[in-house]
């Protein structure tokens, strides 16, 4: 599947998980999810040192979401383009705002891949997350926002 990344606007080929029929992502019975808090205190200046926070929910699953809940004042979110606030994933303190053309319609599903990072599925397929990853140029951890949308096209 070629999904296209933003905001860095690169295509890139990779292998994805799917929320459509045939799809090897075993589906989890809805629970109690609560996004994971930011480690205390937050190294962002050691490499060695992974800011991320991996799910607490099986690798590998997708649990559908009936409603999405509002998050609590003064707990991290990602913004979406249309200004939707959703629960930070992956222990991230501060996002970046998602930027894209791209409409979101609502999140269905929160996905967990096989390496334990979360990602939110949208009703089009789309994904939206955040996540640390490490700046060789800034030598420290550097918080971004993720957008994949599935190349129409195909």
């Amino acid at each position: 599947m070629l999904l296209r990344l933003a905001p860095f606007s690169l295509l890139l080929a990779i292998a994805c998980h799917t929320s459509q029929s045939g799809s090897d992502l075993s589906t989890a019975s809805p629970r109690s999810w609560q996004p994971a808090t930011p480690k205390v205190p937050l190294i962002l200046d050691r490499k060695d040192l992974d800011p991320n926070v991996l799910s607490s929910l099986p690798r590998d699953t997708r649990t559908p979401l009936a409603t999405m809940q509002t998050p609590a004042a003064g707990t991290p979110v990602l913004t979406l383009p249309n200004g939707t606030q959703l629960p930070a994933l992956n222990g991230v303190a501060k996002p970046p705002s998602v930027k894209s053309d791209h409409t979101l319609p609502a999140v269905t599903a929160l996905l967990v891949d096989d390496r334990g990072m979360e990602w939110y599925e949208h009703a089009d397929g789309s994904m939206s997350s955040c996540r640390y990853a490490w700046s060789t140029e800034k030598k420290r951890w550097e918080a971004v926002a993720l957008l994949l949308v599935p190349d129409q096209n195909k």
